[in-house]
């Protein structure tokens, strides 16, 4: 139900390391967007000057000190990962345009409404937040709701 195991055990903290740092990139992202304002774009481009300057001078100075030029590897990614992870969007982006066309046609039309509504609701939530601080917070929200559901049925089956 939450995406196999492995992302179980990151989102009820079962694996400590892990959630933490996911928690701490996310808090990182958040200051970097929210606090100090920066833009995803701005600080694309930064990194890819500090990636360049850092490459620049240590091919510079590998010339001068007899130490091998760096190598970076001509894929990060392959090809089949990237075509696999684009066909998984692709997948889930088509059910859910098929599932709001299938809403839309009218055939519930209760589930219609409440639909229109919950987008609706949605909306006018996100005029109010950034979608990053959103999605911080429905993280947070969704670790303790799993967490206290958890221990409700730990202490369910204490109590039987």
């Amino acid at each position: 139900a939450l995406g196999g195991r492995e992302a179980a055990d990151i989102i009820l903290w079962r694996r400590p390391k892990v959630s933490a740092s996911i928690l701490g990139a996310a808090t990182a992202a958040w200051a970097l967007f929210e606090v100090a304002e920066y833009h995803f774009l701005t600080l694309a481009c930064y990194a890819a000057m500090i990636a360049m300057l850092t490459f620049f001078i240590w091919t510079n100075a590998s010339a001068f000190m007899n130490l091998p030029v760096p190598r970076i590897p001509e894929t990060i990614l392959s090809e089949r990962t990237a075509k696999q992870v684009i066909l998984g969007l692709h997948r889930r982006l088509t059910w859910f345009v098929h599932r709001l066309y299938a809403i839309a046609c009218g055939e519930d039309i209760k589930k219609f409404i409440m639909t229109v509504v919950s987008l609706y609701i949605a909306s006018v939530v996100a005029t109010c937040f950034s979608s990053l601080t959103l999605l911080y917070l429905g993280q947070y929200s969704a670790t303790n709701i799993f967490s206290a559901s958890r221990d409700c049925r730990s202490l369910a089956q204490w109590t039987e």
